[in-house]
């Protein structure tokens, strides 16, 4: 029992650095979604987007289970598991996004020599 106290302070600790963090990461979410309604300028602009929401995926998985719900939920329009795969429809401007890259990866398959 004379533990419990220093548990509870370092509990205390972590609770304010996921909340932080949480912060942080809604700020910069509200950064990017905020971004995506404005037209590019330049193509600075899309690359530094692009940075952004890459670095957003690479630590997704560092993210708390609440956090990485609200990310999903954010991205995700309609989700269902069917005949044991899962199956999603995305959010504006994601799919715009997604289908965007797809059509992109489709005529880079196409040229010569592209493997």
């Amino acid at each position: 029992m004379n533990g419990e106290p220093a548990r509870l302070l370092t509990y205390q600790k972590r609770l304010i650095e996921v909340d932080r963090k949480s912060k942080e990461w809604r700020q910069e979410q509200q950064q990017i979604e905020a971004r995506l309604q404005q037209p590019l300028r330049t193509a600075a602009e899309a690359v530094q987007l692009m940075a952004a929401v890459s670095s957003a995926c690479g630590t997704f998985q560092d993210q708390p289970a609440e956090q990485q719900r609200a990310i999903a939920k954010a991205l995700m329009k309609q989700a269902t598991w069917k005949a044991g795969k899962f199956e999603l429809v995305l959010a504006e401007p994601y799919s715009k996004m997604a289908h965007s890259n797809s059509v992109s990866r489709s005529r880079e398959r196409e040229k010569p020599g592209s493997g």
